[in-house]
């Protein structure tokens, strides 16, 4: 966005006005003039001088912006007192914004503190406690309700949001366990959600002016999957993201907890010319300090890297350095060339031992190759075997068919869930409301995330917890039967906090076994299949969301167990040539010289395109 300074005049102001300063911003310049007319307040981040806002001041004449306020956070809104002595300023040095005052000339800053708080009629207090029914103690939770007004109330240095859930906007804050808060006298509803193990719990209170309410809301748990190695985790938070907010590692961690997560993957950005969180990287396999093993706690910064053709991607685990430039193809940059494509970042990543793949990919019910929409790399990647997952951020049966025709020819890319939450946004999709189950075992360590990914061990849920198995292989292993083939028997179970939708076995692409499960919150299954042929098993359950909303629905998606017979590879010629003739539109798009820099480099990118293209045709001739 560029942003443009105008001098006012004391008549038609915009139109007689003229440019002092043009430069990209995040929206938030709100530059305001001086008294005297002589000098701009505004916050900027100079021209990605800077990941945080700043205030800067700039002659009304034009010049240099000088920098007043500095440090690991935002300033922002800035207004002259009417001497032209200080200036009045937000500040989100403490996490949540605060009212601030800076000297014009000292550059001596001060908080201007809030005291007392007195209201306009009379209020109740509520104290309220979160309790783990499996443990009796307190727990974190994500706290939602509305008092007589219609209003949620939180504490003053709780994180208040608008969480974009499926089922639409919900005002939200997050607790540890415990909290005070006066409410106006009148209804009160508050619910405490603890992810996809915990049952929803709720208490509506009538509250009275000058009263103390006690609030226990208690949670009971649906499924242990930790007590059988089962983590739930995100690929994919944003822990600052350009919002009013200033998160941090243990804010992170308070979000996951109350969020029913034990892995949080932060990835480092950029974002309007600006790289985001780089300084909380941390290299050599190392973990953030606010992770808590022993209280099952794992926070890792990642990167995300975003070109603007190919498709956005995650690198986890990266053991020697962020990989930079962190985006291709943007115009007006030096950056304008597609090349480099994925394929070359994801080789640099894997040589790091970092578990990569394509992020908030496909969407919507409809087939990508017949216009769906998603990333244009993911078909070279898929064939290269430079990507270990493909990420929902929400639930999509269209995401099935380019996955499916992927395991139709054995290429063993995972299915994960990361939200993209933009976590210091007062407008947000919440950690976790996509989320990647990873089998870790005994091994709850970074490293041990990093191997889960790399070997399939995992599916993705936005609400269904499922469990299965395939002749006693978890998702990601294989079963390898004698060349005659036999019997193989498939177990699971499915548990919701919501209603089921339905649980379909999908085999080679199609759907094996549908299990009777509208309108319940539980079911299980044991079933035996008569395997004669190489082929792959796979669990995709719906369910209702917690307030049922049109087209709304939560999903889950185990990654496939392979089957061998003998020796017969895994092939089928229609998948072969779905992602021949992905290639083949590719192919038109990545041929006009003008996206490149020169001729060498889009010679480059063919070359990968037709190194895939090879390994597709002699799936192809592979196939029966």
């Amino acid at each position: 966005s560029g942003a443009l300074w105008r001098v006012p005049h004391q008549e038609d102001a915009m139109s007689r006005g003229r440019i002092v300063l043009d430069e990209q911003t995040l929206y938030r310049p709100r530059a305001d003039v001086s008294p005297d007319g002589t000098r701009l307040i505004f916050s900027s981040t100079s021209n990605a001088g800077d990941q945080f806002n700043h205030l800067y001041v700039l002659p009304t004449a034009g010049g240099y912006p000088y920098k007043m306020t500095f440090g690991e956070f935002d300033d922002f809104h800035p207004r002259w007192s009417p001497d032209g002595e200080q200036i009045a300023y937000i500040s989100n040095h403490a996490g949540v914004p605060q009212l601030c005052l800076l000297n014009a000339h000292t550059g001596r800053k001060q908080v201007v503190a809030i005291r007392k708080r007195t209201w306009k009629q009379p209020m109740a207090r509520l104290q309220v406690r979160i309790l783990d029914a499996g443990t009796g103690q307190p727990t974190p939770a994500r706290i939602q309700g509305a008092a007589s007004d219609g209003k949620l109330y939180a504490p003053p240095d709780a994180f208040v949001i608008n969480a974009r859930l499926p089922e639409g906007l919900e005002r939200v804050f997050y607790t540890g366990g415990a909290y005070t808060v006066e409410v106006p006298p009148g209804k009160v509803r508050v619910e405490a959600h603890k992810g996809f193990e915990y049952l929803p719990a709720g208490q509506e209170v009538e509250a009275r002016a000058g009263a103390t309410h006690a609030v226990t809301l208690t949670l009971k748990p649906v499924a242990d999957l930790p007590s059988k190695g089962w983590y739930a985790a995100t690929t994919h938070t944003h822990m600052n993201y350009g919002g009013p907010l200033r998160n941090t590692p243990a804010m992170l961690g308070l979000m996951a907890r109350a969020q029913g997560l034990h892995i949080v993957t932060g990835m480092v950005a950029n974002k309007d010319n600006r790289v985001l969180d780089w300084q909380h990287f941390r290299p050599d396999g190392q973990m953030d300090p606010a992770s808590d093993l022993p209280g099952r706690l794992l926070i890792v910064f990642g990167e995300e890297h975003r070109p603007s053709f190919w498709g956005h991607s995650f690198l986890i685990g990266l053991r020697d350095h962020l990989i930079s430039p962190f985006a291709s193809g943007y115009k007006g940059t030096a950056l304008d060339s597609i090349y480099p494509s994925n394929t070359d970042v994801f080789r640099e990543a894997r040589a790091q031992g970092a578990a990569t793949g394509y992020v908030h990919a496909f969407g919507g019910d409809r087939d990508p190759l017949a216009g769906g929409g998603g990333p244009k790399g993911f078909g070279i990647d898929v064939a290269l075997g430079t990507i270990d997952g493909v990420e929902w951020m929400s639930s999509s049966r269209g995401a099935l068919i380019p996955l499916f025709h992927a395991w139709n020819n054995d290429f063993r890319i995972a299915p994960v869930g990361g939200e993209d939450s933009l976590a210091n946004m007062e407008s947000q999709r919440l950690p976790g409301i996509m989320r990647t189950y990873a089998y870790l075992g005994r091994n709850f360590t970074l490293q041990g995330w990093v191997d889960a990914l790399k070997q399939g061990r995992v599916f993705l849920s936005s609400g269904p917890v499922p469990e299965f198995s395939v002749g006693g292989r978890m998702p990601g292993e294989s079963v390898d039967l004698p060349a005659g083939g036999g019997p193989v028997p498939i177990t699971g179970s499915v548990r919701s906090r919501t209603p089921l939708l339905s649980v379909r076995i999908y085999h080679n692409g199609t759907v094996w076994k549908e299990i009777p499960a509208a309108g319940k919150k539980e079911v299980r299954f044991a079933e035996h299949a008569a395997v004669s042929k190489s082929g792959w098993f796979s669990l995709v359950a719906e369910a209702e969301e917690t307030r049922p909303a049109p087209g709304a629905f939560g999903q889950a998606v185990s990654n496939a167990v392979r089957v061998y017979v003998g020796k017969q590879p895994i092939r089928s010629r229609a998948s072969a040539r779905y992602y021949l003739d992905w290639l083949a539109k590719l192919r038109a798009q990545v041929s006009d010289p003008s996206l490149y820099r020169s001729e060498r480099e889009m010679k480059r990118v063919l070359a990968r395109l037709e190194e895939a293209a090879a390994v597709y045709r002699k799936r192809l001739e592979e196939a029966p």
